[in-house]
């Protein structure tokens, strides 16, 4: 199934064969989170199915919740449809299922941050530092997070180390 997908990629033939194989596989095997993802992938781009997109990228995290690519996409779907409690849940449960699932961690601290939840935004956004420690955002939340909390030394090591990301020193 993998290899019809990424070899169909414009083709709508090709893509519904990968999708058959999907299919009887999540059949076979229904703990299959790898299948589930490529079906959401499928019924959200391909054949726009919204809501059966959401049921296979939930099921994909359930299974898996180190599943970044499902994870990010089931938490877009839901942001877009302005359901921001259910991206928590969503994220609280992968984050609470795995000290993996750094995707989780980061919409989880870029949430709480925006909710001016400073110290539990720090924690999830130290944690998800550690599966994105190049992202500039991640960074940026966090020395904002210091900066509301009073941590000023923090907010300007989180800060400085923001910018030698942006720009590194040339030697």
């Amino acid at each position: 199934g993998v290899l019809l997908w990424e070899k169909g990629e414009g083709s709508p033939v090709v893509r519904g064969k990968a999708v058959e194989h999907f299919m009887m596989a999540v059949k076979l095997d229904p703990q299959n989170g790898d299948a589930f993802r490529y079906l959401g992938h499928y019924y959200a781009h391909d054949s726009p199915a919204p809501l059966r997109a959401l049921k296979c990228y939930q099921r994909a995290v359930f299974l898996n919740p180190d599943d970044s690519s499902a994870g990010e996409a089931v938490c877009d779907m839901l942001d877009k449809e302005g359901k921001e409690s259910l991206v928590f849940a969503v994220c609280h449960e992968a984050s609470e299922k795995s000290a993996r699932a750094f995707w989780a961690f980061r919409q989880l601290g870029y949430l709480q941050a925006h909710q001016k939840k400073w110290s539990d935004a720090i924690q999830n956004l130290q944690h998800a530092i550690r599966g994105f420690p190049e992202c500039a955002d991640l960074w940026e939340t966090l020395g904002l997070s210091y900066q509301r909390m009073g941590m000023l030394t923090a907010a300007l090591k989180v800060m400085l180390n923001n910018l030698l990301l942006l720009a590194p020193l040339v030697t």
